[in-house]
């Protein structure tokens, strides 16, 4: 798990960021398998965006959450391997709610 910021420099939406990630990801190879509408502990709007990928026979699973302000955007994101991650996938998401 982790948590990045970024200045929002051109004051792109929202949807803008979680397209841009998508489309980033997807490119590197990543498969796209799901977005949903979320909301951080603090209420602000964001997306929950999965992805999965395949190494070698293994599948993982990594997960984005996505929120965006006037001044920056804020990405947490989770991974591993898609059996361990399905464990622990309720508090993963609890996790990534907590960003701010």
């Amino acid at each position: 798990m982790g948590v990045r910021r970024q200045p929002n420099s051109d004051g792109g939406t929202l949807n803008f960021w979680s397209q841009a990630m998508t489309n980033e990801l997807v490119s590197q190879g990543y498969k796209h398998a799901r977005t949903e509408d979320i909301r951080s502990s603090a209420g602000a709007p964001g997306k929950a965006i999965e992805f999965t990928t395949d190494q070698r026979g293994t599948n993982f699973t990594y997960l984005l959450a996505v929120y965006v302000n006037s001044r920056e955007v804020i990405i947490g994101e989770a991974g591993g391997k898609t059996e361990d991650f399905n464990k622990r996938a309720e508090q993963i998401r609890q996790s990534l709610a907590s960003v701010r």
